[in-house]
């Protein structure tokens, strides 16, 4: 799980906590608008196992 934040320990911690939203690849869309809901949150991409889900203020290259 990475987090985007302006604040690292803001988004250290809801790392953490979407982190232990995620116990399959199913908890990816719940995971997801759970981090966004945290105020100071700006973006959230979780990948397990084969799958991916990004959310928010993310730019892949």
């Amino acid at each position: 799980v990475c987090v985007l934040s302006r604040c690292a320990t803001l988004a250290d911690a809801a790392a953490s906590a979407v982190g232990n939203c995620v116990k399959s690849k199913n908890d990816i869309r719940k995971a997801l608008d759970f981090g966004l809901k945290i105020p100071g949150v700006r973006g959230v991409v979780i990948i397990i196992e084969n799958e991916m889900g990004a959310a928010g203020e993310v730019t892949f290259f």
